[in-house]
């Protein structure tokens, strides 16, 4: 890496070896990610997706030995060292290379299945479990909420992805205006209240109530009904 390079990616965002993450790590055992950054452009966009998610990074040098700690690495640039397998290349989506670097962690290319809770109404809330781990949890407009969950469905890597959508507003929200394209499972579940209290290992500090609802609704309170959505066609699976 040029060291003026370096020297710049270093003063805004200095190298974080061990993060105090009272929001996620300590719970739920976030990988750490590493960033090979020759490109200045593209690694500040994976460093502002890894702080949105609060997730502890290092900066790694292209020639350098991959510090210990990394479990996965993002190359903005070249990798030019030996003995580390564990390393995508950025390719213009911060949002799914980050994604695709935390299912790399644990030695598989994609999730084997995500699951998204939406919380319909004025506000939406939407909460995406990985692989049993909460990674995101956060609100929308409602007129943001249908290109969300669109980008959602292409960001995440798996085999397997399931939209849960609370009862009461869901029905229309889900069924008429997710996008075409995606093949998915969509569910109608009940929604979270108040009097409820989520699992800690999902309980993130500061989470908004449509947010809450929406971890609620990712873990599958009673479900009322499914459909599944192939090829744009969705098919009632209600009793």
């Amino acid at each position: 890496m040029q060291p003026v390079l370096r020297l710049l990616i270093l003063i805004s965002c200095p190298p974080i070896v061990t993060l105090d993450y009272s929001l996620d790590s300590a719970v739920i055992g976030l990988r750490h990610i590493g960033i090979i950054a020759d490109n200045i452009k593209d690694a500040y966009s994976v460093i502002r997706e890894l702080k949105r998610l609060a997730l502890p990074f290092t900066m790694v040098d292209p020639a350098g030995p991959m510090p210990a700690q990394v479990q996965a690495a993002i190359s903005c640039g070249e990798w030019r060292g030996v003995g580390f397998e564990r390393v995508l290349d950025y390719r213009g989506d911060a949002r799914r290379a980050v994604l695709e670097a935390l299912s790399l962690a644990t030695g598989r290319r994609a999730f084997r299945e995500v699951v998204v809770g939406v919380d319909p109404g004025d506000c939406v809330g939407v909460a995406t479990i990985a692989d049993g781990e909460l990674i995101e949890a956060y609100a929308v407009p409602a007129a943001e909420a249908v290109c969300e969950v669109g980008r959602i469905a292409s960001a995440y890597p798996s085999d397997r992805m399931v939209f849960r959508v609370g009862s009461g507003r869901g029905r229309s929200f889900c069924v008429d205006s997710m996008p075409n394209g995606y093949g998915f499972s969509v569910e109608y579940v009940e929604e979270w209240s108040g009097g409820r209290r989520l699992p800690r290992a999902f309980w993130r500090k500061g989470l908004r109530k449509d947010a809450k609802s929406a971890v609620w609704i990712a873990l599958g309170g009673p479900t009322i009904c499914s459909a599944r959505r192939a090829g744009g066609r969705v098919t009632d699976r209600s009793p």
